[in-house]
């Protein structure tokens, strides 16, 4: 099997995804975003998620696809693939919200926590406005804890079209909800090893 690791800035991450995957027997080709290699398998390698869900349809057989990267972007679609209940709050925020509650962007930016109060999650909702990406809050019920984990092969990730990705994961009740992933996570050596050897028993 070939594998094309695609980069935009070669890091010690892709060079250890290489080093893995030629241990394991196959040969691996380290390209530049742009310069068209191919592989019976593509690992895009970007550090920008919105960059990489411009780039992964131009990837042959990418290991996390063009659908999950979409997916770890727009929280509300990956909620409702997942089955979790959430609020929509866009401008005003309707007075028989229950808090506290956990405040997601609607698009994923990094800006997410709990909430406390009515008038702090107005002002929030307010300060978020301005920006496309942010302007949509969905508002889930408040964690018992956070915590979080690079996951590879998860039958969780597979539901939403995604070998691997760095998760960060509420207990809500019973449940463990994906509040945060990242499609494109940085690798230390253990990572690139483990992530190698999942793609050649699913793909190779």
């Amino acid at each position: 099997m070939r594998v094309a690791i695609v980069y935009d800035v070669l890091r010690i991450d892709e060079r250890a995804l290489a080093e893995a995957f030629e241990r394991l027997g196959h040969r691996a080709a380290l390209c530049r975003v742009g310069e068209g290699c191919q592989g019976d398998v593509s690992v895009l390698r970007v550090g920008d998620p919105y960059i990489a869900l411009l780039l992964a349809p131009t990837l042959q057989n990418p290991i996390n696809s063009e659908e999950g990267i979409l997916n770890a972007l727009n929280r509300a679609r990956a909620l409702r693939r997942l089955g979790v209940e959430y609020r929509v709050i866009y401008g005003d925020v309707p007075p028989d919200v229950e808090l506290p509650g956990y405040a997601l962007t609607g698009w994923r930016t990094q800006l997410d926590g709990v909430v406390d109060s009515y008038e702090g999650l107005k002002s929030i909702v307010e300060y978020r406005m301005g920006n496309s990406l942010s302007s949509v809050t969905l508002l889930l019920e408040k964690p018992i804890e956070v915590f979080e984990g690079l996951l590879i092969g998860d039958p969780l990730l597979r539901g939403l079209g995604l070998d691997y990705a760095r998760v960060k994961l509420a207990r809500v009740g019973g449940s463990q909800v994906p509040i945060d992933i990242d499609p494109v996570p940085r690798l230390d050596r253990e990572a690139a090893a483990r992530l190698a050897e999942h793609v050649v028993s699913r793909h190779g």
